[in-house]
């Protein structure tokens, strides 16, 4: 998957694969169903180089202002604002 974000910095990080560095891009996110948006910058993390399914890893910034909650019985998540 392509977003086609505008590419504004590279920076470096760490996590159990040690330190790399990564395209940061400029975007935002948009839950309708929350009736929230976020604007700002987004690190374009390597999941799939790493062999993981997912498209997309939410992380703090997106989650500190919301409640989440996941049902470890079927997978699924809640996001309340």
């Amino acid at each position: 998957m392509n977003l086609q974000l505008p590419l504004v910095d590279r920076v470096k990080a760490a996590g159990v694969g040690g330190g790399h560095e990564f395209n940061v891009y400029l975007g935002y996110i948009r839950i309708v169903a929350l009736n929230y948006v976020q604007y700002g910058r987004f690190m374009g993390v390597k999941l799939r180089d790493g062999g993981q399914p997912h498209h997309v890893l939410l992380g703090r910034t997106l989650l500190q202002g919301m409640v989440l909650v996941y049902d470890g019985r079927d997978g699924t998540c809640r996001l309340a604002v």
